[in-house]
């Protein structure tokens, strides 16, 4: 009866519709959405690689990867389909031995083949999928495309993201690294169990190459610009404990440890983490190639990060050491006669002034896009600072107030001296030039000399319609 199924269907079909009237037809339509070819073009061009898991079956799912141009003529395909297993061997040969095609080679693989593969043969399946641009898995069961996802993490080592409509495709998009669902008519289990939701497939273009471009850049130049700026602040304390022979004493007033974070350069790691972008959507969309390149891929690697904090460690030396004997060398210092400071906290009122400055002016070196809200954050964390100053000099000396000749240092009479002397003035604007005048700012910012030219040179697509174009220029990143 197996044997003869289709046979036997036929004739069951024949006997059954005769003398019928028609009275009307009814279809279910099942089409792409728009721009899906557009879309899965400019993430192959990108340096992605599609996998494509359906439960159709396998003539099906070649017809939808053709129509949503996921294989093109110009690839070389290969087709696996047999759940014989001395079959199926040598299908996998044929298809590792193939020659790709101009636009890469593209691998279709039925559901029970792609079992019997994993099982008995994972090694030379993982080798033949490493050579394929494009992979489409016809006839799979949720749980099976939960297998591929966990096959492409484990063994590929690849960061994998899965797309999926239905509620067959939640063990995929649990599986994968990263999760996407369409809200679509099939319901909205795949949009739940999604880390983000999205309406219609075209939209994923944007999320990754837009808005998973700046996040990456955003939140890799917060986190080198917080470790930075603390290195930087932390670095006078070191070099200072030298001087007092590690007695615990600190150089910087209590008021200002507690505002240094909060108050004095609080504000420009928001404005930093938000509104940071490299470049516009208009040159992403336009040139793909720009999602693989180096400085994308790896914005947080251990070079880029060690040459931020290093640069900190540098500045915060230079700037200890110099205002420390530039206080102290002069005949006539804004303290005391003889050229001596009437305390550490003197000094450290000056310190802490050309951290700030300095600190800020990393972050104005660092910036690649400018908003009036960036201005204000900027700018408004330096003026907060002079402004706890001069809180401090007028409401923290009560005994300055009541006529004693003698307050203590740290209730705040030094500060109106650090504000009004010209000295002091000439030795922060002195050190902090002197610390970004070696190029420190600007180490971790040059490209290295192996990495492809994306964003400080022209750029120019690879296999592009557009390669007989003069290239686009792009503006340096600040």
């Amino acid at each position: 009866m197996f044997d003869r199924r289709k046979e036997e269907v036929a004739g069951l079909y024949e006997s059954l519709e005769r003398d019928l009237i028609c009275h009307g037809v009814t279809a279910v339509e099942d089409k792409l959405q728009e721009e899906v070819p557009e879309t899965v073009q400019y993430l192959i061009r990108a340096g992605m690689h599609v996998w494509i898991l359906t439960g159709d079956k396998l003539q099906t799912a070649l017809t939808i990867a053709f129509s949503s141009s996921i294989i093109t003529p110009d690839m070389a395909l290969s087709i696996v389909d047999s759940s014989d297993w001395g079959e199926l061997q040598e299908e996998l040969r044929k298809a590792q031995e193939e020659a790709p095609g101009t636009q890469g080679k593209a691998l279709v693989i039925g559901g029970a083949a792609l079992a019997l593969a994993q099982a008995r043969a994972e090694e030379q399946l993982v080798a033949l999928c490493q050579t394929c641009t494009v992979i489409v898995c016809a006839r799979c069961a949720p749980a099976q495309k939960a297998q591929v996802v966990d096959l492409v993490n484990r063994r590929l080592e690849k960061v994998s993201l899965a797309v999926g409509d239905g509620g067959n495709d939640v063990p995929m998009i649990l599986a994968a690294n990263v999760g996407i669902g369409i809200m679509g008519n099939e319901g909205m289990q795949a949009a739940r169990s999604s880390d983000f939701a999205i309406g219609e497939f075209r939209h994923l273009k944007k999320l990754l190459a837009v808005h998973g471009r700046h996040s990456c850049l955003r939140t890799s130049d917060v986190i080198k610009y917080s470790f930075f700026k603390n290195i930087c602040f932390c670095s006078p304390q070191v070099v200072y404990f030298f001087y007092t022979l590690f007695s615990s004493t600190t150089i910087y007033n209590a008021w200002i440890i507690l505002g240094f974070n909060i108050i004095f350069t609080g504000l420009p790691p928001f404005a930093l983490a938000i509104f940071e972008k490299d470049l516009t959507q208009e040159v992403i969309f336009l040139y793909p190639e720009l999602y693989c390149c180096s400085d994308r891929k790896q914005p947080l690697s251990l070079r880029s990060f060690v040459a931020w904090e290093l640069q900190a460690v540098l500045q915060g030396i230079v700037l200890t050491l110099g205002i420390l004997y530039s206080m102290a060398s002069y005949e006539v210092a804004p303290y005391e006669e003889g050229g001596q400071v009437s305390s550490a906290d003197g000094v450290g009122m000056v310190l802490a002034e050309a951290v700030v400055w300095s600190v800020t002016l990393k972050i104005i070196v660092v910036l690649r896009h400018w908003t009036i809200i960036t201005h204000i954050c900027i700018w408004l964390s330096v003026f907060a600072f002079y402004m706890v100053l001069l809180t401090l000099n007028t409401y923290f000396c009560p005994l300055a107030a009541l006529g004693d000749s003698n307050p203590v240092s740290t209730c705040g009479t030094v500060y109106n001296e650090v504000l009004r002397s010209s000295h002091s003035w000439l030795v922060v604007i002195l050190w902090v030039c002197q610390t970004f005048s070696c190029l420190f700012s600007y180490l971790p910012l040059l490209p290295s000399s192996s990495s492809p030219p994306c964003l400080f040179c022209v750029v120019r697509p690879l296999n592009s319609p557009l390669s007989n174009e003069p290239p686009l220029p792009l503006s340096p990143p600040f």
